[in-house]
């Protein structure tokens, strides 16, 4: 889970190529945004024992905590090298290439604030559901 704000400005800041015309529309953001959490709700549902809930927020806020309990879950062995992956030299071929290179951190939180404004379009569609009704508070 990532703030809805959060998220829908993450998307369209992202300029993606071809194929995700959704990504330069706060308003076709905040739908793609709701079909994805309706999916993701059916899926739940139906795999629950399969679907791993992690929330952004607390993971960049103390990462060692949050990774930890993700590779317990996975049944993975422990490396701190799962707490820089920055440091991966793998390449990265997609719109976050550079967030990949940087330290977990907390800039991309309640970023959507300096943005209220812009955001007016997928705000309104958002607090249509009771799910969002506290969300600009």
């Amino acid at each position: 889970y990532r703030n809805p704000l959060d998220n829908i400005l993450s998307i369209y800041r992202a300029n993606f190529s071809q194929g995700n015309q959704y990504s330069s529309s706060l308003i076709d953001c905040a739908n793609v945004y709701l079909n994805q959490e309706k999916v993701m709700s059916d899926y739940k549902t139906k795999f629950r024992s399969k679907i791993y809930d992690l929330n952004y927020d607390s993971l960049v806020i103390n990462p060692k905590k949050e990774i930890k309990s993700l590779i317990s879950w996975l049944g993975w062995q422990w490396s701190d090298a799962y707490l820089s992956p920055h440091l991966n030299p793998r390449t990265v071929l997609t719109a976050s290439n550079i967030q990949v290179r940087s330290p977990i951190n907390l800039n991309s939180i309640g970023g959507w604030r300096n943005y209220k404004d812009m955001l007016r379009p997928s705000i309104e569609i958002l607090i249509q559901y009771e799910k969002y009704q506290d969300l600009i508070s």
